[in-house]
């Protein structure tokens, strides 16, 4: 089958890729070039979803933790991973016990990822890890692991994937 995809953005990119991986003869059309608007634009983040669990998206936080496990393993000189911290402050924002859940539970759906498990530092902790936090009223954070991945230079090497698997790349 012949397969056109538009936007070679890191979708786009990734559409074609998966359909090349399937034998179909694909070209992937860009306006301009490829990784130009808005996939360069992101967060940097190769994130597994914590945020998704207060909603009970586990499914969705699982998902999102495969596609980091990808990333890291098939272009890690692209992605590393980032300690995060989830800083508790008295009277403010989520109690402690409710963000100790929920990192236990992210840690329990990322088991086997090679990440540290998350972990409780005190206030002096983590103002040695992070100085320009506020520290008035900080009772201390919780780490936790995701990644960070270069998303321009990511992107391109999908791109690469694609024409190293026949897709033909126009671009403008």
């Amino acid at each position: 089958m012949k397969i056109a995809v538009a936007g070679a953005g890191i979708i786009g990119a990734c559409t074609a890729w998966a359909a090349a991986k399937q034998g179909h003869a694909v070209t992937l059309f860009e306006q301009d070039t490829v990784m130009a608007h808005t996939s360069q634009s992101s967060s940097k983040l190769l994130h597994g979803g914590l945020r998704y669990l207060e909603t009970g998206q586990f499914a969705l936080v699982k998902k999102a933790l495969l596609a980091r496990r990808f990333w890291l393993e098939h272009a890690p000189e692209l992605c590393r991973p980032l300690e995060l911290l989830f800083p508790i402050y008295a009277g403010r924002g989520r109690p402690k016990w409710q963000i100790s859940i929920g990192t236990k539970l992210y840690d329990f759906l990322a088991a086997g990822s090679g990440f540290p498990r998350s972990s409780w530092l005190d206030k002096a902790e983590t103002l040695e890890r992070c100085p320009t936090l506020l520290s008035d009223g900080l009772k201390g954070a919780f780490s936790f692991y995701d990644a960070q991945m270069d998303d321009f230079a990511l992107g391109r090497w999908v791109v690469e994937q694609c024409r190293s698997l026949g897709v033909n790349v126009e671009e403008r």
